[in-house]
């Protein structure tokens, strides 16, 4: 008996798949970038914030070569303290609503020339700071002390590096000093901060062996100016 095939059924059209929508890209919050806030406190971790508006200028722009209009929106809520109330009080609408379609290096140039330090202040502190064992015992990093140097440096208009490093390197007490060379006009700021961050545990371990100043153990060094040592007793 001559058995017929049973013809398979017909293949049902395949369905396409459903496109799937890409996920929104993520947004830059202002917790992303850190907050600047030039009356405060540096603090790193979880929250960033700028005490130094070159610092948060940096990286603003850094930020914009890929993400330039979330650092626009994000902007305003990056700012606190005194930098908050420039924005809301300080700047008109007419100059909130520039600024709101301003490219980022504008930003960046409204913020410095607010809050940069004067020059001849900035001057006057970049050639008189020093960086001594009492700042290390009191919890001053070398690194903050660079910081503020270059702050001082570029908000008194110094452009060359080289002059900079030399007046970080002479703020330097003589006891650290001698532990890292004198910087030459080759010399980065990128070695310059491989150098002294070699140093720093061994500076550290210094400034808590050398004996600290001494204290002014007279028994009347309370007493007010102009008032009478208390008689002494010589019976």
């Amino acid at each position: 008996m001559n058995l017929q095939e049973t013809p398979a059924p017909a293949a049902s059209p395949a369905r396409p798949l459903p496109i799937s929508n890409p996920p929104p890209s993520s947004r830059l919050r202002a917790a992303d970038i850190g907050y600047f806030d030039p009356e405060g406190t540096d603090i790193t971790g979880k929250t960033v914030i700028y005490t130094d508006v070159f610092a948060f200028t940096d990286m603003l722009l850094h930020l914009a070569e890929t993400q330039h209009d979330d650092i626009r929106t994000a902007f305003p809520l990056c700012l606190r303290g005194t930098a908050l109330f420039w924005y809301s009080t300080e700047l008109t609408p007419l100059e909130r609503s520039l600024l709101s379609s301003a490219p980022v290096s504008t930003l960046c140039t409204s913020l410095i020339s607010r809050f940069k330090e004067r020059p001849g202040i900035a001057l006057r502190a970049l050639i008189s700071s020093r960086f001594t064992f009492s700042d290390i015992r009191s919890g001053k990093t070398i690194r903050t002390h660079v910081q503020e140097m270059l702050r001082f440096a570029r908000s008194s208009g110094f452009e060359s590096e080289f002059n900079t490093l030399l007046l970080i390197h002479n703020s330097l007490d003589t006891s650290l000093r001698g532990h890292i060379d004198e910087p030459t006009e080759t010399t980065t700021l990128g070695q310059f901060l491989t150098a002294i961050d070699a140093k720093w545990s061994l500076w550290l371990d210094m400034a808590h062996r050398a004996p600290w100043p001494r204290q002014n153990q007279n028994q009347n060094q309370n007493l007010l100016p102009g008032l009478p040592e208390p008689p002494v007793n010589t019976t």
